[in-house]
């Protein structure tokens, strides 16, 4: 059982182990600074545990079953020098007895004495053999039997026909060993009715008794121990709830045992409590069987011998108890040594995250936030290394910015330009046609739609225009290119109400549409439609050109993206960053797709465009 605690623990703290070094190595594999610091940390404090750990369970079990083996065997030999002694004290009263007899004529001349001195040698030696047994309380009677068929008592209920015919007593005189040990019995030559209907039960000391002068042997001495008394000194020992103590004589006949239907018999009679003579026939000091540990103590003098059965789960729970607070200790020593890794390697980290931070926010253009200055001198001076960079890089690109812009009212006027001669000239050589063919009011109507177009294009582009007024250019644009191309384009709009009040750049939806019109449309077998579409999301608004023309391919859509497109994006981005801006995606024979998204203004704020 100690064994099993044992693997237990172990395969325990193993599977702990494993775990442990899986969410260790799934640290390591991020390769983040914060997670080596931290694996590091875990490693330093595992490994330190382990080694400390390992080396006092190793000491701390050893010591404790060194000195759990010694008390137990302590306390077996107590047990064999308690039942020593009461050997010993037969042994006293079986040498004043074997005096007494050898001095006396009680079993050469006893069957020619007179009625008289029958009478007073019996109650001589009774006399003796009384005080004899008042003088040890271990002993429950004593009985000197004679070869001669005298039997003398300390006990007058005595059945003496039926203890001369006891098997013991005939193998003494028969045989040639001087001393012999009954193993526990019945007293069943006494005639006393002992309450309950129950028993007595002794062990029976036997010895021969010579005559002086190297005479024959004349008799037997019978010493009945009281069982009570050996009992006494068994159940003293405490061995644990599944273990037990028993005492056996040098032939393994059992004097005492837990089981009373054994005693008397052989020990390997015995099956008990998971022992059987199959497992262990022979004990050492100490002796492990079936999770059990046997412990021995011979009393030399008579070949006695005191063995105590302790199974190892009771002999070793302290062990067990140790186990569990050592793998109790360790598992709270390694959570705290996580949760102190993680703060530490937090705290070392800290600023290094925030300009982790700084650089990301850097990276998406955001170029006015500063990161803190704070950490070791190391960090403090990364830091506001980083800062006075960030600073220098936003004033430069401001200073782009500035050119940029510089630059691209520039290249609008010079669109205006080169778009309002040739535009004027195609709308004045249709009017010339139409004029030629025939008297209509759409002379009158394409000549107010370009002179709001001229108005409009005229106005200062330096600054943002309402919504309304771009769809207005828009709607006189596209009637323009009507005229010129006849009803072959249909235009649909689509635009939330709430949009018509929000401002936006000048000229932004002119270019998408004009690009459509001429190179979306070029070469299609059917009526080309235009989706001009305008809806709000969250903080900012989106339009949306939709054509069904021929579509584009790579090549066609770099083209398409040309100086009219280009200057659209990047007028979006300067103005309002590069969140916002124009986006084409295209499908050839099915027709292209363009979406603005731009800021939602209200016309308070100022940009120049």
């Amino acid at each position: 059982m100690y064994l099993i605690s044992h693997t237990t623990g172990v395969r325990c703290y193993s599977m702990f182990i494993r775990t442990l070094g899986n969410f260790t190595k799934g640290i390591i594999s991020r390769r983040t600074i914060r997670a080596e610091i931290m694996a590091a940390l875990i490693l330093t404090a595992l490994i330190t545990a382990f080694i400390v750990n390992i080396n006092y369970y190793v000491k701390t079990n050893s010591y404790i079953k060194e000195k759990v083996i010694q008390y137990n065997q302590e306390i077996i030999k107590q047990a064999g020098q308690k039942l020593d002694y009461i050997l010993s004290q037969v042994e006293t009263a079986k040498v004043q007895l074997i005096a007494a007899s050898v001095t006396s004529n009680l079993f050469r001349s006893y069957r020619s004495m007179s009625p008289a001195d029958k009478i007073k040698t019996v109650k001589s030696t009774e006399d003796l053999l009384k005080y004899t047994r008042r003088s040890f309380p271990i002993i429950s009677d004593i009985y000197m039997i004679g070869y001669d068929g005298t039997i003398y008592s300390t006990s007058p209920n005595t059945n003496k026909e039926k203890l001369g015919r006891k098997p013991w007593i005939r193998s003494m005189m028969n045989l040639s060993y001087n001393q012999l040990i009954i193993p526990t019995h019945i007293i069943d030559y006494e005639n006393i009715t002992y309450p309950n209907n129950s028993s007595m039960q002794v062990v029976s000391v036997l010895q021969k008794v010579r005559g002086t002068n190297g005479e024959k042997n004349t008799g037997i001495i019978q010493i009945d121990i009281k069982y009570s008394e050996v009992e006494k000194v068994a159940k003293s020992v405490k061995v644990g709830e599944g273990g037990f103590l028993f005492i056996a004589d040098d032939n393994n006949m059992l004097i005492y045992f837990p089981d009373q239907k054994y005693l008397g018999k052989s020990l390997e009679t015995v099956n008990y409590k998971g022992y059987n003579s199959q497992n262990t026939n022979h004990f050492s000091n100490m002796d492990s069987y079936s999770q059990m540990l046997a412990f021995n103590y011979n009393i030399t003098n008579n070949g006695w011998r005191v063995v105590g059965i302790i199974p190892s789960r009771d002999l070793f729970w302290e062990i067990k108890e140790v186990n569990n607070i050592w793998i109790l200790v360790t598992v709270i020593a390694i959570i705290f040594s996580l949760i102190l890794s993680y703060f530490i390697s937090k705290g070392m980290t800290r600023q290094f995250n925030r300009l982790i931070k700084g650089m990301k926010r850097a990276g998406e253009g955001q170029l006015d936030i500063l990161v803190p200055e704070g950490g070791n001198s190391e960090m403090q001076f990364l830091s506001k290394s980083y800062n006075v960079m960030i600073d220098r890089i936003d004033t430069l690109m401001k200073d782009i910015i500035k050119k940029e812009k510089e630059k691209t009212q520039l290249e609008l006027k010079a669109l205006q330009a080169q778009i309002n001669p040739h535009f004027v000239y195609n709308t004045l050589n249709t009017i010339k046609w139409m004029a030629l063919m025939e008297k209509s009011d759409n002379i009158a109507n394409a000549i107010v739609s370009l002179v709001k177009i001229l108005e409009y294009s005229s106005k200062n582009c330096d600054r943002t225009v309402p919504v309304r007024e771009e769809l207005d250019f828009i709607r006189n644009y596209i009637y323009i290119q009507k005229l010129r191309y006849g009803n072959e384009i249909g235009v649909h709009y689509e635009i939330d109400s709430d949009m018509y009040n929000y401002c936006i750049l000048k000229f932004i939806l002119q270019p998408v549409i004009e690009n459509s019109i001429i190179h979306g449309f070029q070469g299609s077998n059917h009526a080309g439609i235009i989706s001009i579409r305008g809806r709000k999301y969250d903080s900012t608004i989106i339009f949306e050109i939709e054509d069904n023309g021929i579509g584009m391919d790579m090549p066609r859509k770099e083209k398409f993206t040309g100086l009219g497109i280009n200057n659209i994006d990047t007028r979006i981005k300067l103005n309002f960053g590069l969140h916002y801006g124009i986006k084409i995606s295209s499908v050839p024979g099915e027709g292209t797709l363009v979406v603005i998204t731009l800021p939602i203004l209200t016309g308070q704020e100022e940009y120049n465009v």
